[in-house]
């Protein structure tokens, strides 16, 4: 829908990348991936987070509207992210797996919930924010990669 382009596998990425499909129980910490401060993930876990890894693909060219909010230490893009919607956020690692190990990732999923709160509030007819004035009304997407055999 917003176009881009893959590698379909990894051995097409034209530099040096480490394993991105792990050997280790799904719910552990893989690899560390780089945050962008001002994203979702960074709001969340700060400028560094410990992710599980399970793909052979990659993002080569992003998608129209898309950001890189997130990069493994080779340059892979493991997260993007959308400012033209309120909650749009593609990733590449699997937080549902890594809730078996620790609840780390479950602020993840909060922050998807309180967005579905926040739209179902914004596209009620007459609802009312906090200070008593109408919410806007913005759609919003939440988007978990699974690019993996």
């Amino acid at each position: 829908a917003l176009g881009g382009t893959l590698y379909q596998d990894m051995s097409e990425v034209p530099f040096p990348v480490m394993l991105h499909s792990q050997i280790a129980p799904r719910g552990d910490r893989f690899h560390a991936v780089a945050l962008t401060e001002d994203s979702i993930p960074g709001s969340l876990f700060g400028h560094q987070l410990w992710v599980n890894s399970f793909h052979h693909q990659s993002i080569k060219e992003l998608g129209k509207g898309l950001r890189v909010v997130a990069v493994a230490s080779d340059g892979i893009v493991e997260a993007v992210q959308s400012d033209e919607k309120s909650f749009v956020l593609g990733i590449q690692w699997h937080p549902e797996m890594m809730l078996v190990a620790s609840h780390e990732m479950l602020s993840l999923f909060c922050k998807f919930i309180d967005s579905c709160k926040c739209y179902r509030l914004r596209a009620e007819p007459g609802a009312l924010n906090e200070k008593g004035g109408s919410f806007y009304y913005a759609p919003f997407a939440f988007l978990i990669f699974v690019i993996s055999d």
